[in-house]
Parts: structure tokens; sequence; C-alpha cells
């Protein structure tokens, strides 16, 4: 994912402007926003505007089972998913993970070997931010996760393959789920999915030792925490995507 060189467009302009045509035809839209963070299924809105209706629509809360979100709640989510990505690269969790990218200039190279993301912002200048989407909203940039550019590979194989190599499984895959939300809150999918997958394999939350949740947004986060009752303990413990991106 590269959001730092997502382009600008020049929409209806395929065939040009006529001289002296309104300056509105050939207003520049941020691709990045139209094509990945604005709704495209009739909400019509920016995605940060579905973390609002999480925290705020009492009708969303009652049916996916969780509580009334504070901005309070929202922050101290952020703060801890960046204090856990920050003891997490100081204690070198990630050295292994991360092939390190060279970039030469004239003055020497310049060696990316560190996630960038994470900044310990505290609390107290976290609750100072001003909302993101809306004017009365709880919704920062500081308690959404951030623009960043990152890429990731897997490579999956079948167990008899892996034995034939002789190469030891980081984890194996025992079942996955697809589960559909509302657009108006779309961060709530995990919880739907989750349950979906629970049934299907006859686990609980409880018999999970580690959570990767999704931090598209901390009210998304939060909600799906409480809905699915998880061990906060063991949710994201190297930090989520409000600190790494």
């Amino acid at each position: 994912e590269n959001m730092d060189m997502a382009p600008f467009a020049m929409m209806k302009g395929r065939y040009g402007y006529r001289m002296g045509s309104p300056m509105g035809k050939s207003e520049l839209v941020d691709t990045m926003v139209n094509d990945a963070l604005w709704d495209a299924t009739g909400f019509n809105k920016h995605m940060g505007m579905t973390a609002e209706n999480v925290c705020t629509n009492e009708t969303f809360q009652k049916k996916y089972g969780y509580s009334p979100i504070t901005r309070e709640m929202l922050d101290e989510f952020s703060y801890n998913s960046q204090v856990k990505a920050d003891k997490a690269i100081k204690d070198g969790a990630f050295k292994d993970e991360i092939v390190p990218v060279v970039i030469k200039g004239k003055k020497g190279d310049t060696v990316f070997d560190t996630d960038e993301g994470p900044r310990l912002t505290p609390v107290e200048k976290l609750a100072t931010l001003k909302p993101a989407f809306t004017k009365d909203g709880i919704v920062t940039a500081g308690n959404s996760s951030a623009i960043n550019d990152g890429a990731a590979a897997l490579v999956i194989m079948s167990e008899e393959k892996a034995k034939e190599l002789g190469v030891e499984p980081l984890a194996t895959w025992v079942a996955g789920a697809l589960a559909g939300v509302e657009p108006e809150v779309m961060g709530l999918g995990p919880i739907a999915a989750t349950k979906k997958v629970m049934a299907k394999t006859g686990l609980t939350v409880a018999d999970m030792d580690l959570i990767e949740a999704n931090e598209a947004f901390a009210a998304q986060s939060v909600a799906v925490s409480q809905a699915l009752n998880f061990d906060m303990s063991k949710v994201n413990v190297n930090g989520g995507a409000i600190a790494l991106g």
C-alpha cells in the first residue's frame, strides 16, 4: 500500500476542457480518498463517518452488542496501541519480519529498517486534537490509523509441501469466514465474521492465545472488542494499525 504516492485526478477531463470553462470542472480530486476512503455503496461519505456512527448510533450499538463509546475511550485505546508498538520496536520484536530498504543518495545511503508510524503522544495531547470528519465528532487523526506506506508478503503452502521442503510453518490456517454489515458501520464487520468462524470451528474467543484485530479507527476497535468480549491483554500485543499504519 502506497498512500503517499496516490495521485490527484482531474475528473471528466478525458477529452479536455473548453477554454473559460468553470474551474469546478477541472477540480483536482485526491484519489486516496475518492478511490479508497470514500464509501461507494450508497452511504456516500468518508470512511471516518462510519467510525462516528459506531460511536453514536444506538440502533447499531444494540444490534451488535456494545456500549456507547466516548472520546476518552478512543484516545486511551489509541495511546495504548502506540505504547505497545513503541515497546515492540525497542524490544526488537519486528527485526526478523522487516526487510530493510536502502535508499541511495548523494550524501550516502539511507536505510529504512524501522517503522516510522508510532508516535508516543500522551493522552492529554490526544484530547486536544480537533474532530477530523464532523464538527461535533470524536474521531480524530490521533485515534485513527495513519497515512502510511508498506508492503507484506507471506508464503502459503500445503502441509505436505512444507514437509517435503523441510519448512517449519509459522501458523496453520484453520478456517475463515466472510460476513457483511451495514455500510454506515463498516468497521463492525469483524463482529459478524468472527462469530461466523467461531460457529464453524467450535472455538471461542477464550481459546485464542493472541488476537490480531483491525485498528482502522479506535472507534471500531473498541466496539468490536466489547461485542466479542476480547481479553485486551491478548489484543494486538505489538501495537496495531493506529500506531503502525
